[in-house]
């Protein structure tokens, strides 16, 4: 009986070992993930605001009501101006929504790939290019209906192929070649940890 009882309880012990480094192991991808969804929001507010003023100086530039730059640095002095009214406004928000899904959604996916000692790069095309799909027609959607003078119609199929077909090529040059480019020029001796930076500078975006 003490025989059978110290086994059992060796047992017990292996599996108690066996479960701790899964249960470490998967606090540590839920906390990776956390800090994946921080980054990504983290890098919307340094990127939408400029993206914004562009857009809205293309809007008025587009109207020929006056030129780019003139119009760029008018809104730029108003968002200094006025910053609570600027970061509030619904077109910004909607750039930090479609900046931090797609950021959140690429490292995301390359954290999961990372834990299943997996490659990443399709991972993170497929998740990266969904997020960003869906959450710039979401935000198209909600454009139309605030500022389009008449209301706005279902979009028919073959736009939607036309928006499968920008993402996946624009995330493919945000995400995945500068990574494959940069595996090329590592394997021809190039060993410079800027490497990745400057591909990822360099990549044309589509």
């Amino acid at each position: 009986m003490s025989q059978i009882s110290s086994n059992h309880h060796g047992d017990m012990q292996t599996l108690l070992s066996d479960e701790k480094p899964q249960s470490i192991q998967s606090r540590g991808v839920v906390s990776r993930l956390a800090v994946d969804v921080f980054a990504a929001f983290a890098a919307s507010l340094t990127c939408a605001p400029f993206v914004s003023l562009v857009d809205q100086a293309i809007t008025l530039h587009a109207a020929e009501s006056e030129t780019l730059i003139s119009a760029f640095l008018r809104n730029a002095c108003a968002a200094l101006r006025r910053p609570v009214v600027f970061f509030s406004a619904m077109p910004f928000r909607w750039l930090c929504i479609v900046y931090t899904s797609t950021f959140a959604a690429a490292n995301g996916a390359n954290t999961l790939s990372a834990a299943r000692h997996a490659s990443p790069k399709m991972p993170v095309l497929a998740a990266s290019t969904a997020a960003n799909m869906t959450s710039c027609i979401a935000k198209d959607r909600a454009f139309a209906r605030m500022f389009g003078a008449v209301a706005p119609t279902a979009l028919p199929l073959g736009s939607y192929a036309l928006f499968f077909t920008r993402d996946v090529l624009s995330m493919a040059f945000v995400f995945t070649v500068p990574v494959l480019a940069a595996e090329a020029l590592r394997a021809r001796g190039k060993n410079s940890p800027r490497i990745e930076l400057a591909v990822q500078i360099g990549a044309p975006v589509a």
